[in-house]
Formats: structure tokens, C-alpha cells, sequence
């Protein structure tokens, strides 16, 4: 018989092992991941903070070197119209002793002679023809009268009684419509424009317009033909349209700097929208701004409406209407009153 031993039970010896470090590796390489990304947005910071203030900084210089050439523009343009002038004076300095000349004043006061344009055409008035009754100058010619008597009125002359100034024996009156501000800009209607022309019509004097102007580029002078225009529309106008600009002696003004060229095409710009509307276009103006400033010789298809406070104008040029005095008294107007002789009679022209 065999004897079988009993197996022993055996405890097992338990496995132990020691758990890894794990390397840092993954955070760090998040870590350069973000930094180079926040490198990178910080970069393109920089470069559109860059960008945009280059762009500014551009925008800026180009600003400043069109406001610069636009100064030299109008500086060359004021040193080419006084040269214009200097040589003009110097030539006529020279050719005085045998050619005509108009004797006038620059700003300094001194004498001017200039030679007489060949191309404006001279009136063909005789000034013996002149006679003054009742405060108004009238022409006669063959013991007829020739001539139209007139005024010219704005807000300053107030509430005008219409009735009186026609019986007073005025044909005609010239009726600010408005002005622009020599300082501000703005344009404005005069307070009194639609009284005057409203009761000018009804006493059956006939009515012309004139605008003072301060404009300082042509579509500005366009702006002010456009307001006269709308604000005439719904009146019978039978006598001129003026475009009435004159410097301002007694304060700075927005046209101080304004050349003889640009002074013209101011002119020219208001008075051809006026003609387009089909109104009769005329240019106010003095004896020295007419010689000395504006270019007669643009100006030849534009009456002229002459203002000189003479006995007669000493004035070669053709114009339609004279403005002889400031200071006229008619029946009718409290205080002071321009007064005109006109030489043609508009109303059936």
C-alpha cells in the first residue's frame, strides 16, 4: 500500500512594487504652448497698434501737406495778382504822359494811374446832361428825361410807407434780400425783404434785388444766386439782380485774404445762375474795387450798377445804374436812404 503525503499549504510572499514618478513633461509643454500664444497675441497687438497709429500718423501728414499746398495755392495766387498789379501800376506809370489813364487809390492811399482797358467797353454819357431836383439827379436829353429815379433799402430804413416814396416820384428800388455774414458765414434773409418787395409792387414801383455777399469760394457764391433765386421766385422782378460784395474797413472779415481772381469768379459763379434763371444779373461795386480788384474785362456780359458820391462819376466804363449818395432823404423813409439814377429802364427791357 502506498503512503501519500499530505500536501502543506504554501502562503504566498505578497509582490510589492514601488509606483513611478510621472515626468512633468505634458504641463510643461502646455505651458510654452500658452506662452508662445500669448507671444503671439501680443505681437499682433503690437503690430495693429502700430499699424494704426502709422496710418494715423500718415493720414495726419497728408492733412497737413493739402492744407499746406492749398496756403501756397492761395499765397501764389495773391503774389501772382499782386505782381499782376505792380506791373499793371508800373506800366502805367510809364505810358501816363501819352495814354489815358484812370487815376485811382490803393490801400495805402497813394495815386494809381491805370491804363484804360481797350477791351471794356466806355460809356457815352454828357454829364452836362445832369440835373438835381428834389434830392434826385435826372438826365435830359432834348429837354426829355432819360433817366429813372430810384433807391436802394434794406432793414436799416425800417417800416417804409411805399405809397409816399412812389408819389415822392421813384420809379424803381433796389431790395435787399439778404446777406452773409462777414465773420460767421451763415446766410441770412433781411427781416424786412418780403415787406418791402410786397409793398414796393403795390404802390406800382418796380423792383429790383441785390444780396451782400461775403463769399469765399464760387460754390458759396452759388449758394447765395440759389437763396435770392428762392426767395424771389414769387415776385414780378423787373430790375437788375446785384451781386453786391465789398470789404468790411472797420473788422476782420472771411474775405480779407480773397484775390482779384477769386473776387471775379465769385462773381461771375453768382451772376451766371442768375442769367440761367432768366433774371437780369448786374455787379455792385466802387470805383477802386472796380479798377483795382475785379477783372473788367470777365465781366463785360454783367451791367454794372456804379456806387460813387460825386458831383459825376469820373469813371470810364459803361454802367447802367449810379448810386450817387448815402445819405438822401424821400418822403416816406424816416432817416437816410440810398439813392440811384438808373439810364435804362429795366421794366421793358
Amino acid at each position: 500500500m502506498d503512503n501519500q503525503m499530505e500536501p502543506q499549504s504554501v502562503t504566498p510572499i505578497p509582490i510589492t512594487s514601488t509606483p513611478r514618478k510621472r515626468k512633468p513633461a505634458g504641463r510643461l509643454k502646455s505651458v510654452i504652448i500658452w506662452g508662445e500664444f500669448f507671444i503671439i497675441i501680443l505681437l499682433i497687438v503690437a503690430i495693429v497698434t502700430t499699424s494704426f497709429y502709422q496710418r494715423h500718423h500718415l493720414k495726419t501728414t497728408i492733412s497737413q501737406m493739402s492744407s499746406e499746398q492749398e496756403s501756397m495755392a492761395e499765397e501764389l495766387a495773391r503774389l501772382s495778382d499782386s505782381v499782376g498789379h505792380m506791373e499793371q501800376m508800373q506800366e502805367s506809370l510809364i505810358r501816363s504822359a501819352a495814354d489815358e489813364t484812370i487815376l485811382t487809390y490803393d490801400e495805402t492811399g497813394a495815386e494809381v494811374h491805370i491804363p484804360i482797358l481797350a477791351g471794356v467797353p466806355r460809356h457815352t454819357y454828357d454829364w452836362t446832361c445832369i440835373q438835381n431836383k428834389d434830392g434826385f439827379k435826372n438826365y435830359i436829353v432834348d429837354n426829355q428825361v432819360a433817366s429813372y429815379r430810384g433807391i436802394d433799402v434794406s432793414s436799416h430804413q425800417g417800416v417804409i410807407d411805399w405809397n409816399k416814396v412812389k408819389a415822392a416820384g421813384v420809379d424803381f428800388a433796389m431790395i435787399r434780400v439778404g446777406y452773409r455774414g462777414y465773420g460767421t458765414g451763415a446766410i441770412l434773409l433781411d427781416d424786412y425783404f418780403d415787406t418791402n418787395m410786397q409793398g414796393a409792387i403795390d404802390a406800382g414801383i418796380h423792383v429790383g434785388v441785390y444780396f451782400f455777399s461775403q463769399a469765399i469760394t464760387e460754390e458759396e457764391a452759388r449758394e447765395e444766386a440759389r437763396f435770392v433765386l428762392e426767395h424771389i421766385k414769387n415776385y414780378n422782378v423787373t430790375y437788375p439782380v446785384a451781386y453786391d460784395m465789398e470789404a468790411i474797413p472797420y473788422d476782420t472779415a472771411r474775405t480779407d485774404t480773397l484775390t482779384g481772381r477769386q473776387i471775379t469768379d465769385h462773381t461771375i459763379a453768382f451772376c451766371d445762375l442768375v442769367k440761367e434763371a432768366g433774371y437780369k444779373p448786374s455787379v455792385y461795386s466802387n470805383r477802386r474795387t472796380l479798377i483795382l480788384k475785379l477783372d473788367l474785362t470777365r465781366l463785360t456780359a454783367y451791367d454794372t450798377w456804379y456806387a460813387a458820391y460825386v458831383g459825376y462819376p469820373d469813371y470810364p466804363y459803361d454802367f447802367k445804374m449810379w448810386q450817387f449818395t448815402d445819405s438822401g432823404s424821400v418822403d416816406g423813409i424816416e432817416g437816410d436812404v440810398d439813392i440811384n439814377i438808373s439810364f435804362k429802364d429795366y421794366s421793358t427791357d
